[in-house]
């Protein structure tokens, strides 16, 4: 009991650092290595959170007590992110924060994407894209499941935070202001690629819906079309409009009608969308095109070419959105986009969170549009 007892004081009295060699009885931890860097980065996750380089850091006992594992399990966390350079052991003052970042840099970082929007093609091209920018700098890159969780809740900050990441894709998320600054506030990193009003420092990166349609309907006006179906699976009546779908429809409208295009906006689902797309294709002639203002909407456009017959050309059909670079359907040349395709949009979230890490913090403006 005695020998115990003094390890004890001497362990809260002196850096941890400076008597490893004193600590020899001290039993190592049988914490699997994936429960034991998960904690690693619990520790890095509240460093970064609350602390400032300089500042003192909890004790070896603290940090079991607050993180809920072993003595031997904190002891041997902090003497790894000391040897990684984030603390110091300092005689008679502890361990200090000595930097926000370890020298690890940011390779062996881990990525984590998750999506909201129930797509399973939009959510494996945000991942890829993602993954295409983590690559060359040795991170690796998860997908999350969010099924089934109440996203706006605050227990989902705590899932945010328990997926052991350094960093958060988050794609399509329009009601989670509440849980990200949960966990933004203790110190995980995410990006997003919907702007939330009620959390103006969450960093984003968005396509600028607004431009990118807009281009769309100058690209047709120049190339000497007068009417254009713009078809989409929501409806133009504003019932059902989220945001980026909002500034799509705006966009292209006011454009088409500076430049007195004539537009017919057909929504593909409506009970009426066969008779209205009948009369468009079959009397369709080179000074026609049609828009896809959103995913779902590409294909059924693109089939009613191929039923009609009616031939696609480089300035009479076009779309918004892509999985990768052009729209492709079978029996049909590749087809133009005019917004960044989602693996574009994915690389754009993770150059985000790279440049964080590689600088210390985000890149200005804190919300991007691409």
């Amino acid at each position: 009991m005695t020998y115990q007892f003094i390890i004890l004081i001497v362990s809260n009295i002196r850096p941890f650092g400076r008597f490893s060699s004193h600590l020899p009885r001290i039993a190592r931890s049988s914490m699997p290595k994936k429960v034991f860097d998960a904690f690693v980065k619990k520790v890095t996750l509240d460093v970064r959170a609350h602390y400032h380089v300089g500042e003192r850091y909890l004790t070896v006992r603290q940090v079991a007590e607050k993180f809920k594992v072993a003595y031997a399990t904190a002891h041997k966390g902090l003497r790894f992110l000391e040897d990684l350079g984030m603390f110091t052991a300092v005689p008679c003052s502890g361990i200090l924060v000595k930097s926000l970042e370890t020298r690890l840099g940011i390779s062996g970082n881990r990525v984590v994407v998750l999506s909201f929007s129930g797509g399973k093609l939009f959510n494996d091209a945000i991942a890829d894209g993602v993954r295409s920018a983590c690559a060359p700098h040795g991170i690796t890159v998860d997908i999350g499941d969010v099924s089934g969780r109440e996203v706006r809740s605050l227990s989902f900050g705590d899932h945010l935070l328990g997926l052991g990441a350094d960093g958060i894709v988050a794609a399509s998320f329009d009601d989670s202001a509440l849980a990200f600054y949960h966990a933004m506030m203790n110190g995980q990193d995410i990006v997003s690629n919907v702007p939330l009003a009620e959390l103006p420092l969450l960093p984003v990166v968005h396509t600028d819906n607004a431009r990118h349609a807009a281009e769309a309907a100058r690209f047709f006006a120049e190339k000497g079309i007068t009417e254009v179906l713009v078809g989409s699976s929501r409806r133009f009546d504003g019932s059902d409009l989220r945001r980026f779908f909002h500034d799509r429809f705006l966009g292209f409208d006011q454009e088409a009608r500076s430049r007195k295009l004539t537009v017919r906006y057909v929504h593909l689902f409506s009970p009426d969308a066969v008779a209205a797309l009948d009369s468009f294709f079959s009397t369709f002639s080179r000074t026609k095109a049609v828009f896809s203002l959103e995913m779902v909407s590409n294909h059924i456009l693109a089939a009613q070419f191929l039923r009609y017959g009616a031939p696609v050309r480089g300035n009479n059909f076009a779309v918004y959105d892509t999985l990768d670079s052009a729209f492709v359907h079978q029996g049909l040349p590749h087809v133009r986009a005019f917004a960044p395709s989602c693996r574009a949009l994915g690389a754009a979230m993770a150059r985000k969170l790279i440049d964080k890490w590689k600088t210390g913090r985000f890149t200005e403006p804190l919300c991007e549009k691409i």
